[in-house]
């Protein structure tokens, strides 16, 4: 019997390598706390691509935040519940 062909995994595109090293900055920020992580890029929007997929609902007032979240497949939501600070 042939051994069992091993197969690479395909390599990451640029988009998908930001997502994922966004991810890896976000996960190790939440089991450091106090250790600084940078992200490839600033703002919401690279959170965002690495968080959100077609099972998710979120809210944004920013315009081209929404664009980023239907373009990840996620829901737009309204904002219920929530108090303005005071």
């Amino acid at each position: 019997m042939p051994a069992a062909a091993s197969f690479a995994p395909p390599a990451p595109d640029a988009d998908e390598a930001r997502d994922n090293a966004t991810f890896a900055a976000l996960l190790a920020a939440l089991s450091r706390p106090g250790c600084v992580q940078r992200l490839p890029e600033p703002g919401a929007a690279p959170i965002a691509r690495a968080l959100l997929d077609g099972a998710c609902r979120a809210h944004a007032e920013d315009a081209a935040l929404r664009a980023v979240i239907r373009c990840a497949g996620a829901a737009l939501d309204a904002l219920r519940g929530a108090r303005a600070a005071s």
